[in-house]
């Protein structure tokens, strides 16, 4: 059973790491490249796309992503903030980034596409993996 203040931490970790993909893909990191690798603009984005939907669904599959890194790092019993940043990393290389390789190769999926959104999982991760032990475990 997750006590409250596990899901306020639960709650923030994923806002947090929601946050880092509102930047991720904004100008200020890697927007402009992303949009020009999948062909847009932000007026095509902002056209017949509903935002809401997109950002509702992207902040539950954050707080999916970091109650499985909380389940990880508490059964491992991670003392340490590198570690588990080391271990989120990981887990995110493993199960996203090595997949969506295999599928480049079947696929031909942009490369450079693989790259920018792989790369938001593997810091998200760690990122994540890095907080849950230090709130959590501490």
């Amino acid at each position: 059973m997750v006590s409250a203040t596990d899901a306020v931490i639960l709650g923030g970790t994923a806002a947090l790491y929601f946050i880092l993909g509102a930047l991720w893909y904004s100008p200020v990191l890697f927007g402009n490249l992303w949009m020009k690798t999948i062909n847009k603009t932000p007026a095509d984005l902002k056209d017949g796309h509903n935002m809401l939907a997109a950002m509702s669904v992207s902040y539950l599959v954050c707080l999916a992503q970091v109650f499985v890194m909380a389940m990880v790092v508490t059964h491992l019993k991670v003392q340490s903030v590198i570690y588990s940043m080391i271990i989120g990393a990981m887990i995110a290389l493993a199960f996203g980034l090595l997949s969506a390789v295999r599928s480049h190769f079947y696929e031909a999926r942009n490369l450079r596409l693989m790259v920018i959104d792989h790369g938001y999982d593997i810091v998200g991760g760690a990122m994540a993996a890095g907080l849950l032990t230090a709130l959590l475990l501490s």
